[in-house]
């Protein structure tokens, strides 16, 4: 009845929370547990209940989640954060931007290491973790954010295949697959090839410039630290069609602790029926994948 009762709420599965499930209120929340789920630095989290409140001079105020990041080796980061889809102050009712400044004085003056952090979603807050507050990143640069997103304990591979069903080839199923996969220090390596009519793929090295590395890192983060809105991005994407074939296309992306790339967990999948696309992020995937 319960597992019933999951199903007709906004509800996601989840591993690293102190709960089997969270119950998230937008598609912003949905994205943020999302993230924290697939970084490995993160050891636990929460959304937090209503009954846990912070007195304030203009009422008691309830924070959303709270955090428990590993940084420089040492699990001493305990967040209690604020996810909001914009939170500039200019677009917070003026109560609620006096709670958060409140909560913010809270936490510094009991000064238990808990800090309080508000953020327009998980990407922002990640940020802000790795590198301070906000007016200390605007001069980082986009590749050194990497770090920030993808674990630099683990290996990856993202693989994109095409199918081209064409009844003159030999094989009619051509398909071409290209996979990169990016080791421990954020070097990408990319391999392309094409089926035979034993369809076995042989696959040849594709030299990058340090531009086009880069495109595929930011791809790889942009799923990695936020699957859902990877996913919706790819469903949103202009795809053209064939008329009277299935040309699939295939993404798929695999995390590794070992140096082998052997035995990997699939962290993300998402297929479509389409032979390419006009725009959208799919677009921007096969292009950067060099398909």
């Amino acid at each position: 009845m319960l597992r019933n009762c999951l199903k007709t709420m906004n509800c996601l599965g989840i591993y690293k929370s102190v709960y089997d499930h969270v119950i998230y209120d937008s598609d912003n929340e949905a994205a943020f547990a999302a993230g924290l789920e697939s970084n490995n630095r993160v050891k636990v989290y929460a959304k937090l209940p209503d009954w846990f409140k912070i007195e304030t001079p203009i009422g008691t105020y309830n924070p959303d989640w709270a955090v428990l990041f590993e940084k420089d080796g040492e699990e001493r980061l305990y967040l209690v954060v604020e996810t909001k889809g914009n939170v500039h102050d200019e677009a917070l009712r003026p109560t609620e931007k006096l709670k958060i400044k409140c909560g913010e004085r809270h936490f510094a003056a009991i000064q238990t290491g808990v800090r309080f952090e508000k953020t327009e979603g998980y990407e922002d807050l990640i940020k802000k973790i790795a590198f301070g507050s906000e007016s200390d990143i605007t001069h980082q640069t986009k590749s050194v954010s990497h770090t920030a997103k993808i674990n630099n304990q683990r290996r990856y591979r993202i693989t994109v295949e095409k199918n081209y069903w064409d009844s003159f080839s030999i094989p009619n199923n051509q398909k071409t697959i290209c996979y990169a996969e990016v080791d421990s220090n954020f070097s990408v390596t990319l391999y392309k090839g094409q089926n035979d009519p034993n369809n076995h793929v042989n696959y040849n090295n594709i030299p990058l410039s340090s531009n086009e590395s880069k495109n595929i890192l930011d791809i790889l983060n942009c799923i990695v630290s936020d699957p859902i809105t990877a996913k919706k991005r790819l469903n949103n994407s202009d795809k053209v069609f064939h008329v009277g074939h299935n040309n699939p296309i295939y993404v798929t992306v695999e995390s590794f602790d070992n140096p082998n790339y052997s035995d990997g967990t699939v962290v993300f999948s998402w297929d479509c029926n389409a032979m390419d696309a006009k725009n959208g992020f799919l677009k921007d995937i096969i292009e950067h994948m060099k398909l």
